[in-house]
């Protein structure tokens, strides 16, 4: 008897729908009942990120926070109207991870995100608020967000959009064309140095973005590189 090769159906003769999300948006997202936005100003030189996020308030909430002061971000955490019984996690060199409970009157860091079909990409805190990435299939759907932020007192600000293409056009180091031209500009002018030889602040302006961008960006592309030149991924923690 001849056995018959099995074949993989297409997403088309499956009838599954292709939809494109191909527009990628970095906004800057503040108010004083966002998540964390008492902690996030009162402790600017730390840098928060979401380890969950959902369109509804969860129980429990996880945060990863990098920096040095953690006695006065722990303080001051322990005084956010917007979380209650924040608990220590995990300790790591420059980093802490804590679980929060927020409250049910906040507003979750990219509200709506769920409804409006927007994928969150990254969330991380700066500009006295939050940083979010998203990847989204019309630029509507970044309208109707505007709109529902300014409707509830959020602070909404575009710092970058572009075409998801863009940031999947790489090389054999997984980086895009961009994101070598900003590493290579932070080396040549002596970022990488000890000591710098340039701040974040200036090298935002030499390309007019936001401090809160080229930090995200340069830890982000970096991050890449590392992962792609030694073949290692984060751990999960």
């Amino acid at each position: 008897m001849t056995k018959s090769t099995p074949t993989v159906a297409s997403s088309e003769k499956a009838g599954i729908e292709q939809k494109l999300y191909d527009i990628v948006a970095e906004v800057s997202l503040s108010g004083p009942d966002l998540l964390l936005s008492p902690t996030i100003k009162a402790v600017s030189d730390v840098t928060i990120e979401t380890e969950h996020l959902t369109g509804t308030t969860p129980k429990h909430l996880f945060i990863s926070v990098r920096g040095e002061d953690f006695e006065t971000f722990e303080r001051e955490l322990q005084q956010d109207y917007t979380v209650a019984e924040p608990v220590l996690v995990e300790t790591y060199e420059g980093r802490r991870v804590y679980r929060l409970e927020p409250v049910s009157t906040v507003e979750l860091i990219a509200p709506r995100c769920p409804e409006l079909d927007a994928r969150i990409l990254d969330v991380e805190s700066g500009d006295g608020g939050w940083v979010v990435r998203m990847q989204i299939p019309t630029r509507q759907a970044l309208v109707s967000f505007r709109e529902y932020c300014l409707e509830n007192d959020v602070t909404f600000r575009v710092n970058q959009l572009g075409n998801a293409t863009d940031h999947k056009e790489t090389d054999v180091v997984g980086l895009t064309e961009k994101q070598k031209q900003l590493l290579r500009m932070a080396f040549e002018c002596g970022y990488y140095e000890i000591p710098r030889r340039i701040s974040q602040n200036e090298l935002a302006h030499e390309l007019d973005i936001s401090t809160s961008a080229i930090s995200q960006r340069l830890r982000r592309d970096t991050e890449q590189l590392i992962g792609s030149a030694l073949a290692v991924t984060k751990k999960d923690h």
